[in-house]
């Protein structure tokens, strides 16, 4: 049962695959040269040499309306971008998913049985164009199709938060995109974690481990505040309503949020 169970899943995922290498991509994007105004709206952010990877991730992402890619750099944004597209441009090159219809026949059915009994454990590798199997005590959530992720639930500082990821093989939370804050909203309600990126210095920029920076912040953030001119909150992180917050990185929170891809 359980081996057939798996070619199920497994044919609807070569399905995909097919459909996605059957379909010449002129037929699915048009190029505009266009500026991106606001970060707001992206969903996806990968490293790759290989624009095809690129295109096909956002024709395989069905909330991905424009793919922009540039050497090593493939960015996805969301349809709510359109707008603030449109008004200005220069001589970056936007890719612009045109076939609406497509994209409605790579979404998978969350509501068919097979896909959502396997749906949390398997997840899209970018790393390896493929899908793989979630480790032990990770799984995938819906708002994010490209990432595992393992929540525990216990007191602890930055420090201990981002090591017991370490632990395990994995990193600390990094929402990098809208949809990765919109993760945590709408699975860790009245819950506050650290996310993993920190400064040294009052005013230093925050960064990812990769060196993008963050993105995401509420209204004022990061402030610093009450620190009598010294930086007395060198940590981050995000509240239920998905937005971030400079904290102290010695304060205590409930819940932390490994990630691995």
């Amino acid at each position: 049962m359980k081996n057939a169970f798996r070619i199920s899943i497994g044919l609807v995922f070569l399905d995909i695959i097919l459909l996605i290498h059957s379909t010449p991509l002129s037929s699915v994007f048009l190029t505009e040269t266009l500026i991106i105004f606001d970060n707001e709206s992206l969903i996806l952010q990968l490293t790759t040499s290989n624009k095809f990877l690129c295109l096909q991730a956002c024709m395989i992402e069905s909330d991905c309306l424009y793919a922009h890619f540039d050497y090593m750099n493939c960015n996805l944004y969301t349809q709510h971008e359109k707008n603030i597209l449109q008004m200005f441009k220069n001589n970056e090159t936007m890719y612009v998913k045109t076939n609406i219809e497509l994209n409605e026949k790579l979404k998978i059915n969350d509501t068919e049985s097979n896909y959502t009994s396997l749906n949390s454990s398997v997840f899209w590798s970018f790393k390896t164009n493929s899908f793989l199997s979630c480790r032990p005590g990770f799984q995938k959530y819906k708002q994010v199709s490209y990432l595992c992720y393992h929540s525990l639930t216990d007191k602890k500082t930055f420090t201990e938060s981002r090591e017991y990821c370490k632990l395990g093989n994995a990193t600390l939370f990094e929402p990098k995109t809208e949809n990765e804050r919109y993760f945590f909203s709408q699975n860790f309600w009245s819950k506050n974690a650290y996310v993993n990126s920190v400064i040294t210095y009052k005013g230093e920029t925050y960064k990812w481990p990769n060196g993008s920076i963050v993105m995401g912040f509420a209204h004022g953030q990061p402030n610093n505040h009450n620190s009598n001119g010294k930086l007395t909150k060198n940590c981050l992180e995000i509240h239920s309503n998905g937005y971030l917050n400079d904290v102290s990185c010695d304060k205590i929170n409930h819940i932390t949020i490994c990630q691995h891809d």
